[in-house]
């Protein structure tokens, strides 16, 4: 897995991205990929930006392989079991955490 699961991932969620379920949300959320690597998602005014490299101040920041972020965005993975069995690292809002999966629409 390298770049281009990255880029299918960020794309993924700006197509997937549900603004309403993100009402008064304002945050940065960094996204590093075990082995190198790492993006950002802003959400602001319901609407979402994505961006690759590190960024300032992220609100939340989740680490894990490029697989295990692959898995959780395709619905294979529940997010929450990957943090129970050590695999996805969580620092910062552990509320915003428990939010985000619920930002993203699976269905497409």
């Amino acid at each position: 897995m390298g770049e281009d699961d990255l880029r299918a991932i960020w794309d993924w969620m700006e197509a997937a991205f549900d603004g309403e379920h993100a009402k008064g949300v304002n945050a940065r959320v960094q996204f590093l990929i075990e082995g190198g690597g790492a993006y950002a998602i802003e959400i602001k005014n319901q609407k979402l930006s994505a961006s690759l490299g590190l960024v300032e101040n992220p609100r939340l920041t989740l680490s894990a392989s490029i697989a295990v972020f692959n898995a959780i965005f395709k619905g294979e993975l529940d997010p929450n079991l990957a943090f129970f069995q050590g695999k996805l690292d969580i620092q910062g809002d552990k509320r915003l955490a428990l939010q985000l999966k619920d930002f993203f629409n699976r269905k497409i």
